[in-house]
């Protein structure tokens, strides 16, 4: 069974990569590179989705279990929690100190700039991590 964190990074690949694939005289390039950028802030709200779903599922396994055995574990996903929660801050600060670039980028085919490509690996990358 494929893991939901990679068949989310597979999909944002194949789908910022199709309209590529696909393009010809009639697609402008404005209208791929909306769908590339969208496709990756899309991909950055389902790996967050997935995120708190997994941590919601963890917290009611660690409540299920002996008052004893449940420290270490929630202080654990407490320290996940936070690392992730610092990669999807900085995240959101590139977003937001390089809004310009980005709407640039969406309108005419620039790609992302390097410190928010660099954030959304870092976050979809620390969730997968943390997930094993």
């Amino acid at each position: 069974m494929i893991k939901p964190i990679k068949a989310l990074l597979c999909f944002m690949l194949l789908f910022a990569a199709l309209p590529v694939a696909t393009t010809g005289c009639a697609t402008p390039k404005e209208r791929i590179a909306f769908n590339a950028v969208s496709a990756t802030i899309t991909g950055i709200n389902i790996g967050m989705k997935e995120w708190w779903t997994y941590v919601v599922k963890e917290e009611d396994r660690i409540a299920a279990l002996p008052a004893l055995d449940r420290g270490t574990l929630a202080a654990d996903l407490l320290r996940k929690e936070g690392r992730v929660m610092e990669a999807y801050g900085s995240y959101q600060s590139a977003i937001r100190s390089s809004g310009v670039a980005v709407r640039i980028a969406k309108s005419n085919g620039s790609p992302l700039p390097q410190d928010v490509q660099e954030a959304v690996i870092h976050v979809l990358t620390l969730i997968r991590d943390l997930q094993k």
